[in-house]
């Protein structure tokens, strides 16, 4: 086995462990808005993707994105698109991600995206928030 088709291996093993959904989204308790960041890792054959999430009142889903492995982290990036009232496309803004899997859950960081550390826990198997084909994901209230 040559050495590429061994790394290769070791990250599949890795996206394969990481597979299912990673969330800390939470509803403000005055205003009924959701908060947070939700990611979902899918791993199928030697693909590994990443779906991601992110609620400020309420949730946009991002497109589904591929992922880099890196040991036991996940390297990604989005793209944020604003439009006009017309619905013209103003600005895009491209914002990379690092996933870090810590114990039950994951570690978010991006330095261009809500800047700092956010954790995520592990959700049980096919649940999302605000997905209608999956069970929905218990949203605690925010601190």
């Amino acid at each position: 086995m040559s050495l590429a088709a061994l790394f290769m291996s070791v990250a599949q093993v890795h996206a394969a462990i990481l597979d299912g959904t990673y969330s800390n989204v939470c509803m403000n308790s005055e205003t009924g808005d959701l908060g947070g960041v939700e990611l979902q890792i899918a791993h199928i054959g030697d693909r590994s993707t990443v779906s991601l999430k992110t609620c400020e009142g309420g949730c946009w889903q991002q497109p589904t994105r591929a992922i880099v492995m890196r040991g036991n982290q996940i390297v990604f990036s989005a793209a944020d698109q604003g439009f006009d009232q017309s619905g013209k496309l103003v600005h895009t803004t491209v914002r990379r991600f690092t996933a870090i899997a810590r114990g039950k859950g994951l570690v978010l960081e991006s330095h261009t995206y809500s800047p700092g550390l956010q954790r995520l826990q592990k959700q049980p198997p096919g649940t999302s928030t605000g997905n209608p084909k999956e069970q929905p994901i218990p949203v605690h209230r925010c601190l």
